[in-house]
């Protein structure tokens, strides 16, 4: 079964074949809003911590970036880095967390928006999809 890129996710995996030292560490793709982005992200040193510097690119839409850190509260379950991006005025919450595939590939996968966030648009798109006619 193929995977299917769940809504207001991405996922980012390691550049395994950079170009040269500008190309991005990692590369991936996103789903926010209904709309499908590329990845693009580097490490990057801010004083003495390391964070990821992520592009999100379409052709035809707005160009979005964020950091991801380290995320400081971590718990067993929680992310492992959190970020936020600006979009349309208004401020969305970016989490990821450090997996590895069954075939030993090391991954991000992430989140857009806070939990209260991502459950009040899908009640909201519960709402449009029950005023569907037929």
């Amino acid at each position: 079964m193929p995977y299917e890129q769940k809504a207001d996710s991405f996922v980012l995996f390691v550049n395994a074949d950079p170009k040269n030292d500008k190309s991005p560490n990692y590369t991936g793709r996103a789903k926010f809003h209904g709309e499908e982005y590329r990845l693009s992200a580097w490490v990057e040193v801010e004083g003495v911590n390391k964070v990821i510097s992520v592009m999100m690119s379409a052709d035809g839409l707005d160009t979005l970036r964020w950091k991801l850190r380290k995320n400081a509260k971590k718990s067993e379950r929680g992310p492992t880095l959190v970020g936020m991006m600006s979009y349309m005025n208004s401020e969305v919450e970016v989490a990821a967390w450090s997996r590895e595939s069954k075939g030993g590939l090391k991954f991000f996968s992430g989140s857009f928006g806070s939990k209260e966030q991502r459950e009040a648009a899908a009640a909201a798109q519960a709402r449009k999809d029950e005023e569907i006619p037929f």
